[in-house]
């Protein structure tokens, strides 16, 4: 007589689901994609948030207010566009000058660290 013997029923774990959430800019030292690199008039590369507010501290007047005027903001753009961070664009847009424009960078790395 052949014994029957009954499978004990293991109870599956319950996974949890990994959510990534999207890693700021800011928490990090995160540069854009080498294609998307920002390159004001005069020259110099913007790579990162960072390299955007030490920009800001030197720019000369005449080559922010190429980018940055009443038609278009080309770094709020670049902010939103590449490094997905709208609020902070829409900061940028707000701004005034292109100290007002440093800070509102700077409080936002600083925010974000």
């Amino acid at each position: 007589m052949a014994k029957t013997v009954a499978k004990k029923k293991t109870a599956k774990k319950a996974t949890a689901k990994t959510v990534t959430k999207k890693k700021t800019v800011a928490k990090k030292k995160v540069n854009a994609p080498k294609q998307s690199y920002f390159y004001v008039t005069d020259g110099k590369v913007l790579k990162n948030l960072k390299d955007l507010a030490l920009e800001l501290e030197h720019i000369a007047d005449n080559i922010f207010y190429n980018h940055v005027n009443a038609v278009k903001n080309d770094f709020a753009n670049w902010v939103r566009d590449i490094f997905n961070e709208d609020s902070l664009a829409q900061d940028l847009c707000e701004a005034s000058d292109k100290h007002e424009c440093q800070k509102v960078v700077l409080k936002f790395i600083v925010k974000n660290q």
